[in-house]
């Protein structure tokens, strides 16, 4: 007998538990509200939005969800003041009286008619990522025009895409106006050449753009470049590519002594093959030794070693 009053004890208090700890909520809830209030009487809707968010977290209903509404207005949120307007029409807070919705519904056309427009031309690649502060709002086209609603106030609009140099501007919206504006990209990021010489007293020169000893490097255009480097054994030359935004690492081996590169058959043989390569987008080695040989490097990116066999 003594067993089952204990089991009927701790029976009650099971389900006592929970309704106690939702009354507990529900007047945490409450003394939320009425600080959001005193806030809101005295200006502060930053400190009320967060009250009032806090107590609707903790209980659902409409007086919460239609201060909060009200709080982010003044804060200028109004695209979130605009769905917590939505989301009381739909009732999802509650029911509302006929007169609260007609109230709703008041707010929620001022709302709409107090919403910045923000039109964005788009221009200088062919997929170009819009942003407004931080946030991807469209992939568009060159040439695009975008059409987004923002809230009134100061935006950051980037634009961006890959191998151009990026587009960003700070804008101010005012309460119901239109901005139109024009994101162009940039031209094509140069790439880099880092070309090393066998010995530090070697010349090596990037024909028609610079030479010097040891080693030397550019930010250069895209494109195909020649290479040459002169010490004891004598002059030779090959090509290099630079892709834009990349790395492109050139080192020069010396070819074995009294054979100038021009002049070994492998040299004519392998820029043939990476020329054709570089067509397709593939990185070969001009020639390959078991004592050198090319490496993908992640930091430096693409290294290519030149031997003689």
């Amino acid at each position: 007998m003594t067993r089952l009053r204990t089991f009927v004890v701790v029976l009650v208090l099971a389900l006592l538990a929970p309704a106690s700890m939702v009354h507990a909520q529900r007047d945490e809830a409450r003394a939320l509200f009425e600080q959001a209030r005193e806030a809101l009487g005295s200006g502060d809707f930053a400190t009320a939005r967060d009250l009032l968010a806090r107590s609707l977290a903790l209980a659902s209903n409409v007086g919460s969800a239609f201060n909060l509404a009200i709080a982010l207005r003044g804060t200028g949120e109004l695209q979130r003041a605009i769905e917590t307007f939505d989301a009381l029409l739909a009732d999802r807070y509650g029911a509302l009286s006929p007169e609260q919705r007609r109230e709703v519904e008041s707010f929620l056309v001022r709302s709409r008619r107090e919403l910045g427009h923000l039109s964005v031309r788009v221009t200088g690649a062919d997929a170009i990522e819009l942003r407004i502060d931080g946030v991807l709002v469209a992939t568009a086209p060159d040439g695009d025009v975008v059409e987004t609603a923002v809230d009134p106030g100061e935006h950051v609009v980037t634009a961006s895409a890959p191998r151009r140099t990026s587009y960003e501007e700070r804008i101010v919206v005012e309460r119901g106006a239109r901005r139109t504006i024009r994101a162009e990209l940039g031209s094509t990021l140069p790439g880099t050449l880092v070309v090393e010489s066998p010995t530090p007293e070697a010349i090596v020169e990037i024909l028609g753009v610079v030479r010097g000893a040891g080693s030397i490097r550019r930010d250069l255009p895209p494109g195909e470049y020649r290479i040459s480097v002169a010490d004891s054994a004598g002059r030779r030359e090959t090509t290099a590519r630079v892709d834009s935004g990349e790395l492109m690492r050139v080192v020069l081996s010396g070819p074995s002594a009294g054979t100038p590169i021009v002049e070994s058959p492998w040299l004519w043989s392998g820029v043939a093959l990476a020329l054709a390569a570089a067509a397709i987008g593939i990185a070969v080695p001009l020639t390959v030794t078991q004592e050198e040989a090319p490496v993908s490097d992640p930091i430096y990116g693409v290294v290519v070693t030149l031997t003689t066999p």
